[in-house]
C-alpha cells in the first residue's frame, strides 16, 4: 500500500541548497521523496510503499537522518493519525533532549508536570 506523508525540517533550507543533498537522500533510499523548501523549512514529501504507515515513516526518518536532516514534524495528506501525532510528540521530546541535554529536559518535564497538577 502506498502511504503519502511529508517530513519537515524547520530551518533546513540550507541542506536543500547543498549541491549533493538530493543525491545523498536518494542514495540513502529516499528515491521516493520529492524535495522542496517552504520558506526556511526543508520538506521531503514521500509516496512510500509499505505494509503500514508507521513502518513507512520510520524507514523514511532513518534514511533522511543519515543525510543530516533533523525532522521536526510529520504531516499526512489524508489528515490526522494517532500514531503520527505520537511520532510528532516523540520528535519534539528528542529535540528537547538533544538541545537542552537530558538533565535540563527532565527538570523542565518535572516543572511542567507540577504546573499541570
Amino acid at each position: 500500500m502506498i502511504h503519502s506523508f511529508t517530513l519537515i525540517a524547520h530551518g533546513g533550507r540550507d541542506l536543500f541548497l547543498e549541491e549533493t543533498f538530493a543525491d545523498r537522500v536518494f542514495a540513502a533510499g529516499g528515491d521516493d521523496a520529492t524535495l522542496s523548501v517552504n520558506g526556511s523549512d526543508l520538506c521531503l514529501a514521500f509516496d512510500r510503499d509499505s505494509d503500514s504507515l508507521y513502518d513507512a515513516i520510520l524507514s523514511a526518518l532513518a534514511q533522511v537522518e543519515q543525510c543530516g536532516v533533523v525532522v521536526d514534524e510529520i504531516q499526512l495528506e489524508e489528515g490526522c493519525d494517532a500514531e503520527v501525532e505520537d511520532m510528532n510528540v516523540m520528535l519534539k521530546v528528542r529535540k528537547l533532549i538533544q538541545s537542552d541535554g537530558p538533565a535540563r529536559f527532565w527538570q523542565t518535564l518535572k516543572q511542567n508536570k507540577a504546573l499541570a497538577q
